[in-house]
C-alpha cells in the first residue's frame, strides 16, 4: 500500500498526529524485588498435581486394558477403541496441564516484574495473557514487555492522552473496534491490545517500527517515514529491553527460583 493509502487508513481510524502517548513507565529496567516463595504458593494453583494424577489413572487403565487383549479377556477392536479414547482423553489432559504450567510461569515473570503486583491481579492478568497469546500465537514475554513499559502492570490506570489499561489502548479504538467490553479487565484490554497490535504489524514490515506505532500512533510514525526521517522514540528499545531479560529468564529457570526464594 502506498504512503497516500496508509494515510487514508490512518485517518479512517482516527489516530493522527496530536494523539502520540509518551511511554509511561521506565521499562528498561527490571525490579530487583523479590515477591517471596509465600506468595508463589499462594498464586499457583494446585490443580495441575491433581490433573497428573488423572493422567496416570488412565495411563494405568490403559495399561489393564493391554493386559487384558494378552490375557485374552477382552475383544480386540473393543479394546482397541478403548485405548484410543483413553489416548484421546490422555492428549486433552496434556494440553490442559501445559496450558496451566505456561500460565503459572507468566505469573512467575509478573511477579518478579513488579513484585507489588497484588497477587489476585498477577493471577488474572496471567490468565489473561495465556490465553489469548494461544489464541493470537503470540509470545506471552513481548505481551508482558509491552505491559510492563506502557502501564506496569496497572489494569486500571489511564495516561493524559485517555489510553487505558495494561497495554493502553487508546479510546479512539472503541469505536473502530466496536469494543463493548470494559478495557480495565485485563482479559478484554489484553484481547484488544493484541488485535491493535496486530494491525501495526500488517501496516510496518520492521517489528520495531510496528511497536512505535503501537506507542505513537501511526500518524507521527507515517509522517517521520514520508520526511526520510526515523519514527524512533525510544519506545521500541524499552519493551526489547524487558523482552529480553524474560527469555533470559525463560532459559534458564534456576533464575526464576532464585528469584522468588
Amino acid at each position: 500500500m502506498g504512503d497516500d493509502g496508509r494515510q487514508g487508513q490512518v485517518r479512517e481510524n482516527g489516530l493522527g498526529e496530536d494523539e502520540a502517548r509518551e511511554p509511561e513507565t521506565d521499562g528498561d529496567k527490571v525490579r530487583s524485588g523479590s515477591p517471596g516463595p509465600g506468595r508463589v504458593a499462594q498464586g499457583l494453583r494446585p490443580y495441575r498435581i491433581v490433573v497428573m494424577l488423572i493422567l496416570l489413572g488412565v495411563c494405568g487403565l490403559q495399561g489393564f486394558t493391554l493386559y487384558g487383549i494378552r490375557q485374552g479377556h477382552k475383544d480386540y477392536s473393543e479394546a482397541l477403541y478403548q485405548i484410543k479414547t483413553m489416548q484421546s482423553q490422555v492428549a486433552g489432559l496434556q494440553g490442559i496441564l501445559d496450558a496451566g504450567i505456561a500460565e503459572d510461569l507468566i505469573f512467575l515473570k509478573l511477579l518478579l516484574l513488579n513484585p507489588k503486583l497484588a497477587t489476585e491481579t498477577a493471577r488474572e492478568i496471567a490468565a489473561a495473557v495465556s490465553k489469548h497469546s494461544r489464541r493470537y500465537k503470540r509470545d506471552p514475554d513481548l505481551i508482558l514487555a509491552i505491559m510492563k513499559v506502557e502501564s506496569n502492570f496497572d489494569p486500571a490506570v489511564v495516561s493524559r492522552m485517555g489510553a487505558i489499561g495494561l497495554m493502553q489502548v487508546m479510546p479512539q479504538w472503541i469505536d473502530v473496534l466496536g469494543i463493548e467490553c470494559d478495557l480495565r479487565e485485563p482479559d478484554c484490554n489484553v484481547a484488544y491490545g493484541l488485535q491493535i497490535m496486530g494491525a501495526y504489524e500488517q501496516l510496518y514490515s520492521d517489528p520495531d517500527i510496528a511497536l512505535t506505532a503501537y506507542n505513537r500512533g501511526p500518524g507521527p510514525v507515517d509522517s517521520a517515514l514520508m520526511r526520510g526521517k526515523n519514527p524512533d522514540n525510544g519506545y521500541a528499545d524499552k519493551v526489547r529491553a524487558v523482552y529480553d531479560r524474560l527469555q533470559e529468564l525463560g532459559s534458564n529457570k534456576s533464575q526464576i527460583h532464585l528469584a522468588i526464594n
